[in-house]
């Protein structure tokens, strides 16, 4: 992966474009800093252009990491449905007994009370459980997907618990969102729907999938910073200083959303009977090779300095 980058001469004067190819460990700063002003939009949209391409030339690292999203996906999905069927027979119980006792003595409320105590610590045992499991296979295939874009071996144990505290914060997150943010914004979502329908259909995706956005944003650079510092604590002082930049990267995710508008395509082709066989197709084939190729797109956006 080649990096184009910028360094200053003895007058402070930034190299010409060609330097920053000839001189890839050169001392590196912005590519928009420091240059005159059309120029400097002239060569960020080269950098640009050039991470772009560049992202569709590095097949082992593609095809590793769409592996091992896929597989990841796909012991995700194999567990929640075990978790499903496990929970559905352990209700499905419940219910028999309440309806079994229903209506009879304080000896059979006592044992509709204990069953209830039962599910509920099975459940909440349940979930403790897919979630361990879910931040296991996460680490472990984010970890190896890492390695091969970056080169560098990752601290599995540190990795962990980046993973876990983030998602811990992303769950709060969402609750908030979904019970409180949600709740809130439907009366102006259905104003703007009676002000017009596409302002209001776009108004409803903005607000839907802009947490979305901001979740992939930020894991991405979030793991980025832990590969460069293998510190938690810098892997999220790195992850901020993303967000202040985020404005730089819009062109690059529009051509994102591009790409996965194409990939979108062939959802029809995965339709299944069964919904837990759908999920893992369009996990599989879907979004594990677009999350793979974006892996690749920003780490050579950071590494040519436009991240």
């Amino acid at each position: 992966m080649v990096g184009e980058h910028t360094h200053h001469s003895s007058h402070g004067h930034v190299s010409s474009p060609k330097s920053h190819v000839s001189s890839p460990k050169s001392h590196v700063s912005s590519p928009v800093s420091h240059i005159p002003h059309l120029k400097s939009h002239a060569l960020y949209l080269r950098v640009l252009l050039n991470s772009s391409l560049d992202s569709f030339r590095h097949p082992r690292d593609f095809f590793a990491g769409w592996l091992f999203d896929a597989l990841h996906f796909l012991i995700v999905v194999v567990a929640f449905v075990l978790f499903s069927n496990t929970i559905n027979s352990s209700l499905q119980h419940l219910i028999s007994v309440n309806d079994l006792v229903a209506g009879g003595s304080l000896d059979s409320v006592a044992l509709a009370s204990s069953a209830l105590k039962v599910f509920i610590v099975r459940a909440v045992l349940l979930s403790l459980s897919l979630l361990v499991a879910y931040l296991f296979s996460y680490t472990f295939f984010k970890r190896l997907s890492l390695q091969f874009v970056s080169r560098k071996r990752i601290s599995f144990g540190k990795f962990f618990w980046l993973n876990a505290s983030w998602t811990v914060l992303w769950v709060v997150f969402g609750v908030v969102h979904i019970y409180a943010l949600i709740p809130a914004l439907v009366p102006l979502v259905q104003f703007v729907f009676s002000l017009s329908d596409i302002l209001g259909m776009f108004f409803y995706y903005v607000v839907f999938l802009f947490p979305l956005f901001v979740y992939l944003h930020c894991t991405f650079f979030l793991h980025l910073s832990f590969v460069e510092c293998r510190s938690v604590r810098g892997a999220y002082m790195g992850m901020f200083g993303s967000v202040l930049r985020i404005h730089r990267l819009l062109p690059s995710y529009l051509f994102v959303g591009i790409i996965f508008l194409c990939l979108s395509f062939l959802v029809p082709f995965l339709e299944s009977s069964s919904q837990p066989v759908q999920w893992a197709l369009v996990l599989s084939l879907i979004i594990s090779p677009w999350l793979s190729w974006i892996r690749i797109y920003i780490f050579l956006l950071k590494k040519n300095l436009v991240a």
